[in-house]
């Protein structure tokens, strides 16, 4: 189950940063071999060439959202990968981006 979706371990590492080791930790043993155990990053050297290639072009978030700094910091924190430290949606109302201005 865990190879077909190896390539969006690679996107999401590339996109927000590496994976918590106090959630690898937790992980169970096929998805700890997609990381590498010293680091804790994503071993590329499992995707195909064509899989590696993409993974390398997704820019991380702060290079996507340079422009709107308050939508940048709702994603990060509702992209938190460990669930104890991420924001909730009550969480999200308080941030300053979903304010009216942004909608109107």
């Amino acid at each position: 189950c865990y190879t077909r979706h190896k390539e969006h371990f690679g996107l999401m590492e590339q996109a927000i940063g590496p994976f918590p080791k106090s959630i690898l930790e937790k992980a169970s043993s096929p998805i700890k071999k997609v990381f590498d155990s010293r680091s804790g990053l994503f071993s590329r050297r499992l995707l195909s060439s064509s899989s590696r290639k993409h993974v390398e072009r997704m820019p991380p978030l702060d290079n996507k959202f340079l422009k709107d700094a308050d939508f940048l910091h709702l994603l990060k924190e509702l992209l938190v990968i460990d669930p104890h430290r991420r924001a909730t949606a009550l969480d999200a109302l308080h941030f300053s981006f979903p304010r009216r201005s942004h909608f109107s």
